[in-house]
């Protein structure tokens, strides 16, 4: 029972990890065909979509080779990592999903350069994650704003801070205690393992996450990362 248990939790993390870029890649052809459609294409945007396809396939192939490295016991691999390059990567591959959903992305970036010490792969799955969550949030709820954006800071003298705000309708607070608990959603057809993934990246970072709703309508995901050694 135990075996079995692991296993479905392990096939539900894979599932949730490859369907995040191979749906970028299916939604983005579908963007690519509509723009083929009009007469004449705007080759320019075409170009960008292209672009994106081609960043969701390199990703998933990113995500095989780790869940390989993974499923073999093998060490990640640690590497000081630029949190400013991390965060711009994965709103770069998102944008044209953003403009399709007329949401506008933004970003807020710290200087100097904020770097720790990780897996650059699985921080940009979290930060993927955080941030598809907003966009269906937003386009879910109709909201009469429709912007995400990402910031990092840093905290104090030993952390860096990424933030990923959105406009949306926030999160009842009653649901807000239990997001990260494996298996908990509260979308139709989701498996519940997204957020609960991120907790334990970042955790195995040495970090945290947390999730507050803002003032002025909407959520915000915050996690913070030690500083890189040599950074402190």
């Amino acid at each position: 029972m135990n075996r079995r248990a692991v296993a479905g939790e392990l096939s539900a993390a894979i599932a949730h990890e490859l369907g995040q870029p191979v749906g970028a890649i299916l939604r983005d052809t579908d963007v690519a065909e509509m723009i083929l459609s009009e007469s004449p294409p705007d080759l320019n945007e075409l170009k960008e979509v292209v672009g994106a396809i081609r960043r969701a396939n390199q990703r998933s192939g990113e995500v095989i080779a780790r869940l390989r490295r993974l499923l073999s016991k093998a060490p990640l691999e640690l590497q000081e990592i630029d949190l400013n390059q991390v965060v711009s990567e994965v709103f770069a591959l998102l944008a044209a999903q953003a403009s399709v959903r007329d949401v506008t992305l933004g970003l807020d970036l710290a200087t100097p350069v904020p770097r720790v010490s990780g897996d650059g792969i699985q921080l940009q799955q979290v930060i993927l994650n955080l941030v598809m969550n907003a966009l269906d949030a937003i386009t879910g709820a109709n909201s009469p704003e429709r912007r995400i954006t990402g910031r990092t800071a840093y905290v104090g003298n030993t952390a860096n801070e990424v933030s990923i705000e959105d406009s949306g309708p926030g999160i009842p607070t009653d649901t807000l205690q239990h997001i990260f608990d494996p298996f908990f959603t509260t979308k139709e057809g989701g498996m519940g393992m997204g957020l609960s993934i991120a907790r334990t990246i970042i955790v195995s970072h040495g970090g945290r996450v947390r999730a507050e709703n803002q003032h002025g309508g909407g959520v915000v995901f915050r996690f913070t990362l030690p500083l890189a050694e040599h950074s402190s």
